[in-house]
């Protein structure tokens, strides 16, 4: 009796796990989807989408925050490193051996960097957000839903016949297409 039951839960759980991840391949080709119409929509690359730093680097510079790209993908090269070196260190005392203190304060101040780096992708992902909503002609309140509900909030911009592309965070292009005017020096 409990082998049959076994039997059945093994069976249930094996089909549920199917079910979640062609659902979960299903959210990500719209995902894809929905970023390469707003790409096409903002007179970039749509294909963009398929590619992961250059997306990445789409949305900043749609958002008009091209630079702040930059610092993002520095905070992720550091993750890494500061990962690695940690692993790096556990695994060296683990093998070679050595003082236990000094690895403990290695990892605490790894930690503490892995935690100042989290928090800056967090602010940069927020301010990308912000402009991207604002590129669509969209504020705050679209701006919130961008950063806790991205995938929704994309496809709703995207399969929206009305949303269109305002310009690069926002500026209209002939608000910032407009003439300097000279001033004359005397």
């Amino acid at each position: 009796m409990n082998q049959e039951y076994f039997d059945l839960l093994q069976n249930y759980n094996f089909g549920s796990s199917i079910i979640a991840n062609l659902v979960s391949i299903a959210l990500s080709v719209l995902q894809i989807v929905a970023l390469w119409m707003l790409y096409d929509k903002a007179g970039q690359h749509g294909w963009a989408a398929i590619v992961p730093f250059y997306s990445s680097y789409t949305r900043f510079k749609i958002s008009g925050k091209k630079n702040l790209f930059w610092a993002s993908l520095v905070a992720e090269l550091l993750t890494y490193a500061v990962t690695g070196y940690m692993i790096f260190t556990i695994f060296m005392v683990a093998l070679v051996g050595g003082n236990e203190n000094e690895m403990i304060i290695k990892i605490v101040l790894a930690i503490l960097l892995l935690i100042v780096l989290a928090i800056v992708e967090i602010v940069l992902t927020i301010i990308m957000w912000v402009g991207f909503a604002k590129a669509f002609g969209h504020g705050g309140g679209f701006a919130v839903g961008l950063i806790f509900l991205s995938s929704i909030f994309l496809m709703v911009l995207a399969f929206n016949p009305k949303t269109e592309f305002v310009g690069f965070g926002g500026k209209r292009e002939d608000e910032a297409a407009a003439p300097v005017e000279e001033v004359d020096n005397f």
